[in-house]
């Protein structure tokens, strides 16, 4: 094996296995939880989802918009666990990064350079990388559509392609606005553009084959115009502070290289423009920028490498030339190793606060399932969709992270501000028929509940308490044995 090739392997080597730490979270997400309540109301209905059951607030005409994807991964993961959930994860995710780097690499990029792009943009993609979301099929796809766009294979097909697209995720609006720009940025080979627009618009009309048809994107609308602020991962990018730093950078060095290079194919302007405003507007669009970053600088900077490499041919003596790769070899086994220390097949369900900011009221939950507690359930606002996958059938719930999807506005403004103890915190309790209601521990409202709503607590622990309303009757009441983390699902 020549030191080229070594060279090479050793920095695949190392970037993926960078890549693995990055981009396998460890602790079961909030949304997770709709997503297996979704996936078995599909399979148990035998179609997608159109009217909600679980809750005891109002709501609309429910358009489940990735009800494909839940019907899929539901008995994945109630086979596979935890395991298949990391797993799917890192399949979708690293996947989305090779099909990225082979369409660099088709159009001429060398495998060190593009490599060098991928461990650059291994932060921005693991900012979605938590284990398990939906909008991981639209990073595949888009990666996928920019490498057809890249290499002049967008054919008739493609509609099929939209379809499957549009029942997996709403994140098809995305491959519909690169298409449209792809058009566009292609005005100076008008036969490519007029093709382009033809298909375009036939990949428009295939979205409509869905099982809501219009009103997918009338909820897609909704969804958009709602500003959605109090989710974290609808804020956007504070530029300038500590606030996704990697994005920042990533931004940076982009249209650095861009402008350095003198590029002058408007398409990779405007691909990688658009990515940067949608990351900035809303931070769960970050990983757009990593995929179109891999996707589109690699041929760029290779202009730049090739250049230096004809000034300055390699002065590397025979050991160094070893050294470099035996080295990033070592590191590489290294990092794998720490991988696996951290039991990648376990997916974790913590019960109590800690580091990592999200837990879970497993204790409430198995308080009131030990005692048959039955009713309306005011719920904060995160654990909304893990309840309903827990207490399904025993209990009703508020408003949960479905968000406009499913509940009215006033629904979802009502449970917000119960959540977060803001003024209008009461009408949860007073204007809707709630029964008991389960908070975070330290929740603002803790005094108030207790003191003039005289509702009585039933249970806490260092997560989370359970009350209940004045008038709620319930006989003697069985502690559950001590729990600390619950299992995935």
């Amino acid at each position: 094996m020549n030191r080229e090739r070594l060279l090479v392997i050793a920095a695949h080597a190392l970037v993926w296995s960078i890549a693995l730490v990055y981009l396998s979270g460890y602790i079961a997400t909030y949304d997770l939880w709709g997503y297996l309540s979704e996936g078995k109301l599909v399979w148990d209905t035998g179609g997608a989802p159109r009217v909600d059951a679980d809750s005891y607030l109002p709501t609309g005409s429910w358009v489940c918009h990735h009800w494909l994807s839940n019907a899929l991964t539901y008995p994945l993961f109630v086979w596979g666990g935890g395991a298949a959930a990391r797993g799917l994860t890192l399949a979708l995710m690293i996947g989305t990064f090779v099909v990225a780097y082979r369409a660099a690499r088709r159009e001429g990029a060398s495998a060190l350079v593009t490599l060098l792009v991928v461990a650059c943009a291994i932060p921005s993609l693991a900012v979605g990388a938590m284990p398990f979301r939906q909008t991981m099929f639209s990073f595949l796809f888009v990666a996928m559509l920019l490498a057809w766009l890249r290499c002049g294979r967008a054919w008739w097909w493609m509609p099929a392609f939209f379809v499957l697209w549009v029942n997996l995720h709403a994140g098809v609006l995305i491959g519909l606005v690169l298409m449209g720009m792809w058009t566009v940025g292609s005005w100076r080979e008008l036969a490519t553009a007029k093709r382009l627009a033809l298909i375009t618009a036939t990949c428009a009309a295939a979205t409509l084959v869905n099982p809501y048809h219009a009103n997918y994107w009338a909820m897609v609308w909704e969804t958009l115009r709602d500003p959605n602020k109090d989710i974290t991962e609808w804020q956007s990018v504070a530029w300038f502070t500590n606030n996704y730093p990697e994005f920042q950078i990533l931004v940076f060095l982009a249209f650095a290289v861009l402008l350095a290079a003198r590029e002058r194919d408007v398409r990779r302007w405007m691909v990688l423009a658009l990515f940067a405003v949608m990351g900035t507007r809303q931070n769960r669009q970050i990983p757009l920028l990593a995929i179109g970053a891999v996707a589109l600088l690699p041929p760029v900077m290779e202009r730049w490498a090739a250049r230096l490499r004809q000034r300055w041919p390699r002065a590397e003596t025979a050991a160094a030339q070893r050294i470099v790769p035996v080295g990033a070899l070592v590191i590489a086994a290294l990092v794998f190793g720490l991988w696996l220390r951290s039991a990648p097949w376990h997916l974790r369900v913590p019960g109590s606060p800690h580091a990592g900011g999200i837990y879970y009221p497993v204790g409430g939950v198995e308080f009131m399932k030990a005692n048959g507690l039955r009713g309306n359930l005011a719920i904060w606002f995160p654990w909304g969709e893990f309840v309903v996958w827990k207490l399904h059938g025993q209990c009703r719930m508020s408003a949960d992270g479905r968000h406009v999807t499913v509940f009215t506005r006033d629904a979802v403004r009502c449970s917000l501000d119960f959540s977060m103890g803001r003024a209008g915190w009461r009408r949860l309790l007073s204007d809707y028929p709630t029964d008991f209601a389960l908070v975070p521990r330290g929740w603002p409202r803790e005094q108030e509940i207790v003191n003039e709503l005289k509702w009585s607590r039933l249970y806490s622990d260092k997560g989370c308490m359970l009350y209940a309303r004045p008038d709620c009757v319930h006989g003697a009441l069985v502690m559950p044995g001590k729990t600390g983390e619950d299992v995935f699902p």
